[in-house]
């Protein structure tokens, strides 16, 4: 176990190199006539430009990551806490050459054109928040520590956020308002402006992609079913499907997205999560139709499973209303036989084995190639538990 900690080069290995690094600009010296001092100091210059390019590199890198109305606001709050400290730097010593109110005039403006160049009144009302807020969180922060006794009250930070958020919108309005007037009515400007949001709004809308597995299930012969029982024993028994169905997914990881009638969409991370509920819904067919079912006539159920990219607001699979992912499960599901199970090759390439892996190739929807799984007990001959009685015997 001792040679798994962490241990400091020996003396010996790190002399070694740097003995390494001194032959070879003896080498270089004499073959090419340099001085070695001279190379000393490139070699030195070199390493500490490397090291300076990848820390600034690594800045750009995390602050191109970052959304534009992100740094609208970040932006809008050190304008807040610049204003704040000039502030307090006059109150502690005064302005008698007048240089200070001027930086605060600067950082004021700038924070005002930071806010009207976003040309969004909602992320300016936030941007206008955000300086405000940090404005006065930084008078009460800069008078503490430059011990100045006259603060602020407490209590102000929410009125003052809250004017600042106004006077954001107003700014953000104005700001579009102008600009549509402005340098950017020449065509050429408005397209490159119109580019660049575009630009925006696709990466913001980006960031909703999910990938999702959605799980079709639905009653073999419905109508039938409830046209042939009473209408309370229909209500009844097709309640306690959904909260079967339902419950089979939660065991799995999945969750309700939606219902239409008797037919059941549930979402998953993953099409093997979708898959083992499944065929747990068909293998917990026998009980549901031996204890729940009230309606004279068993059920059977198909399933069909598909995954793909949805554009999920907030991440919130429930809201996706329209998609193609949803229209593709919908149609994979008739594909499967009663008790049986169909998955497009989208979700089957996720699991083991693959296609091959859940069953014999079914055919094609919409360009997806579809495997079928069959129970190897449909529970088509299995009767429920309660069967209507029979009709009374005529009298003689």
């Amino acid at each position: 176990m001792d040679q798994l900690e962490p241990q400091s080069p020996p003396e010996g290995q790190a002399s070694l190199a740097a003995s390494d690094i001194e032959e070879a600009i003896r080498v270089i010296a004499d073959q090419t006539g340099a001085n070695p001092g001279a190379l000393r100091f490139v070699l030195s210059s070199i390493k500490k430009d490397e090291a300076d390019q990848s820390l600034q590199a690594r800045i750009r890198r995390q602050w191109s990551r970052i959304g534009n109305a992100t740094k609208r606001i970040a932006v809008s709050a050190i304008f807040g806490l610049q204003y704040a400290i000039l502030g307090q730097l006059i109150q502690k010593y005064g302005d008698s050459s007048g240089l200070l109110t001027i930086c605060q005039i600067i950082v004021v403006a700038l924070a005002v054109a930071n806010v009207g160049l976003s040309r969004k009144t909602e992320l300016g009302a936030f941007a206008g928040a955000a300086f405000a807020f940090t404005a006065t969180l930084g008078l009460a922060l800069f008078a503490l520590i430059l011990q100045i006794r006259v603060g602020i009250e407490a209590a102000s930070i929410i009125p003052m956020t809250i004017l600042g958020a106004a006077a954001g919108w107003a700014a953000a309005f104005a700001g579009d308002r102008l600009l549509r007037l402005g340098p950017y009515a020449d065509p050429h400007r408005r397209r490159a402006e119109l580019l660049r949001q575009l630009v925006e709004l696709q990466d913001e809308l980006t960031q909703t992609e999910q990938l999702v597995t959605f799980l079709s299930v639905d009653v073999v012969g419905s109508t039938r079913i409830k046209s042939a029982c009473d209408p309370l024993a229909s209500e009844y028994t097709f309640g306690q499907y959904t909260n079967f169905i339902v419950d089979c997914g939660k065991q799995f990881g999945g969750s309700l997205h939606s219902t239409a009638g008797d037919g059941i969409i549930l979402t998953f991370e993953h099409p093997k999560q979708a898959f083992q509920a499944a065929r747990r819904i068909q293998g917990g067919m026998l009980e549901f139709n031996s204890f729940r079912n009230r309606t004279g006539t068993p059920f059977e159920v198909r399933c069909g499973i598909h995954t793909g990219v949805v554009m999920a607001a907030g991440k919130d699979v429930s809201s996706v209303a329209y998609s193609h992912v949803l229209d593709v499960v919908s149609h994979v599901q008739k594909f499967a036989p009663p008790a049986g199970i169909a998955v497009t090759d989208d979700a089957a390439v996720y699991m083991p084995g693959g296609g091959a892996g859940i069953g014999e190739a079914g055919g094609e929807i919409q360009g997806e190639r579809v495997y079928v799984w069959r129970s190897p007990s449909a529970p088509g001959n299995l009767v429920p538990a309660f069967s209507p009685p029979p009709p009374p015997a005529s009298a003689g």
